[in-house]
């Protein structure tokens, strides 16, 4: 017992949680972007101007109102919240999350390749934010398509998948709920799962 009081009279040294927050920076190419994005999820972030005539937005917090200018970054926490952040604090404090081939099998689902978590996002959200996002992770996706199916599809088949000649058949876009589709050029015919590209790769492309 004495001990343990001694030690309560002592500071201690703490390490902070990793975690993951989802960010966008505010700038002048980006600023009605970035405001689309925080307002679809906090309605009470306001666009203004600052007494130069350059483009803030009011982000009332828990601390109080906080204001977001040209070239800081708009955090959403991990409970919701936003809260602006200066550059240089946020280079210092966060880095981008990469994807691992485990992060590559958890988000192949069994009906379809990638399960986008969007639902509630209206269409300017998606086509600011949303479309571009896929549009970076296609890549990372061709790469890691083999390995992440290796053990369910044949290689030959997701050698073929997004190929040159995958691309010359099939059309690749998502429905409304964010998940990843193919429209077959030549009839129009929607395929939104990789099982059925497989039977149409086994009926048509494998010799």
């Amino acid at each position: 017992m004495v001990k343990k009081r001694e030690e309560m009279k002592r500071e201690k040294k703490f390490r902070k949680k990793p975690v993951v927050i989802e960010a966008f920076q505010f700038t002048d190419e980006s600023k009605d972007a970035a405001y689309r994005w925080a307002s679809s999820h906090q309605m009470n972030i306001d666009p203004s101007f600052d007494d130069h005539e350059g483009p803030i937005l009011s982000i009332p917090t828990l601390e109080g109102e906080m204001i977001c200018r040209i070239g800081d970054w708009i955090i959403r926490g991990v409970n919701g919240e936003f809260y602006p952040c200066k550059p240089d604090i946020f280079e210092k404090t966060y880095e981008p999350v990469t994807p691992s081939s485990a992060t590559a099998e958890e988000i192949l689902v069994k009906h379809g390749f990638f399960l986008m978590t969007h639902k509630n996002s209206n269409e300017e959200v998606r086509k600011a934010f949303i479309e571009p996002v896929l549009s970076a992770m296609t890549e990372f996706a061709a790469q890691q398509v083999a390995e992440a199916t290796k053990d369910c599809y044949p290689k030959t088949f997701t050698k073929w998948f997004r190929s040159d000649e995958f691309y010359e058949i099939f059309n690749e876009g998502t429905d409304n709920e964010g998940l990843i589709q193919w429209e077959y050029m030549s009839s129009g015919q929607i395929l939104d799962t990789l099982d059925e590209l497989l039977d149409y790769w086994t009926n048509n492309i494998e010799q």
